[in-house]
């Protein structure tokens, strides 16, 4: 399927609102994780009575984001558009000082 265009004929707006709808119900979700529910095993359908721990697949989800995540900024780069700044700490830091971090920060020098 080289050179197919997925998504060519949805919207933009739709494509992040559904994104904004996922985010928001991940987010509901994690606030309500306790130790016994990340301790909780589960097999997933498709694995074959293989189990793994709520902690163990949330892992797997963060860490498959981030590749998922570098996938898209080399992207970016071979189109010759600056991604933008991912890292984690950006999103602890208060609006204020984020502005500030952020206003010149060129994303490709950390």
């Amino acid at each position: 399927m080289q050179g197919h265009e997925f998504f060519h004929d949805v919207p933009l707006g739709e494509i992040l609102d559904y994104w904004r709808a996922v985010e928001a119900g991940t987010l509901a979700y994690l606030a309500t994780l306790t130790d016994t529910e990340t301790a909780r095993m589960v097999a997933p359908d498709d694995w074959r009575g293989v189990q793994f721990t709520v902690d163990g697949l949330l892992w797997h989800v963060f860490i498959h984001e981030v590749r998922h995540s570098a996938q898209v900024a080399a992207l970016l780069r071979t189109q010759g558009i600056q991604p933008p700044w991912l890292d984690y700490l950006l999103y602890q830091l208060p609006p204020e000082v984020k502005d500030f971090v952020t206003r010149d920060r060129d994303p490709g020098s950390a």
